[in-house]
C-alpha cells in the first residue's frame, strides 16, 4: 500500500509533512470515522533540538529504535521502519520513493540515507540527493491525546517539483502471546480538504488504527 504527497519547491524552500499514527477503540472507531476526521497537522511549530546529540554516517545494515511509553518506531538506518501503538504493531516496511519533474525514473529515497542524528527526544535520518534533502524526524510522544502513538515529521527541500510515495505493509498484530487476526482491511476515508487518511479494520471488533499525512492521496 502507499500514500502519495506532492511538493513543488524552489531551492532553499522548505516544506513540512507530518505522519500521524493513532489507535482507535473499536466500539467507537466507526462512529469516529463518520463524525470526525483524522488529520495530521499541515503546519506546526518545530525547533531543532539544541541539546546533546550523536551524529554519524547512516549504516543501512544497523538498526535504530525510537521508543516511548505509548508507541515505538523500529527500523534500519536506511530509514525504513515499522510502527507500534502499544500493544499493536500497525504497519511495517515504511519506505519512500520520489518522482521528479522531467525525470521519468523513480528514485528510491531510502538508498540515499546519508546521516543519522540521535537526540534525547527524537531521532532523525537525513536523505541526501542532488535534487533534494529530506529529514525524517521520528518521535514517540510522552504527552498529548491518549490514543496518539507515534509521529514522524518530514522536512523536505528540493530544487525541482517532485511527488513522494510512502509505501508500507499494514499488519495490525498484537504483541505475543495475544491472538492476532488476519491482515487488516484498509479503507481510504476522504476528508473535506481534498486529502484523507487510511483506517485499518480487523475481523476482531476490538481495535482499528488510522494513518494520516496532510495533503496525501491514496496509492496502490
Amino acid at each position: 500500500m502507499s500514500i502519495q504527497g506532492c511538493t513543488a519547491m524552489a531551492r532553499k524552500r522548505i516544506c513540512w509533512l507530518g505522519l500521524l499514527l493513532i489507535c482507535l477503540a473499536a466500539e467507537t472507531a466507526h462512529a469516529e470515522q463518520q463524525q470526525t476526521t483524522v488529520t495530521a497537522p499541515s503546519s506546526f511549530p518545530y525547533a531543532d533540538s539544541n541539546g546533546l546529540k550523536i551524529v554519524r554516517e547512516a549504516r543501512p545494515a544497523q538498526p535504530f529504535s525510537v521508543v516511548g511509553p505509548r508507541g515505538a518506531l523500529l527500523g534500519g538506518q536506511d530509514g525504513h521502519f515499522e510502527a507500534w501503538v502499544f500493544p499493536w504493531k500497525i504497519f511495517t516496511n515504511m519506505r519512500i520513493s520520489a518522482r521528479m519533474q522531467n525525470y521519468a525514473v523513480p528514485i528510491d529515497v531510502n538508498n540515499h540515507a546519508a546521516e543519522i542524528e540521535v537526540h534525547a527526544n527524537e531521532t532523525t535520518i537525513v536523505y541526501s540527493h542532488a535534487n533534494f534533502t529530506i529529514r525524517q524526524i521520528m518521535m514517540a510522544p510522552k504527552s498529548g491525546p491518549v490514543n496518539e502513538g507515534v509521529l514522524v515529521l518530514y522536512q523536505i527541500e528540493a530544487i525541482h517539483p517532485m511527488t513522494l510515495t510512502f509505501s508500507f505493509d499494514p499488519v495490525m498484530q498484537q504483541m505475543w502471546p495475544a491472538p492476532s487476526d488476519d491482515r487488516p482491511s484498509p479503507e481510504w476515508v476522504p476528508s473535506g480538504n481534498g486529502s484523507g487518511y487510511y483506517i485499518f479494520h480487523l475481523n476482531f471488533p476490538d481495535h482499528a488504527a488510522a494513518l494520516a499525512l496532510p495533503g496525501a492521496q491514496p496509492g496502490i
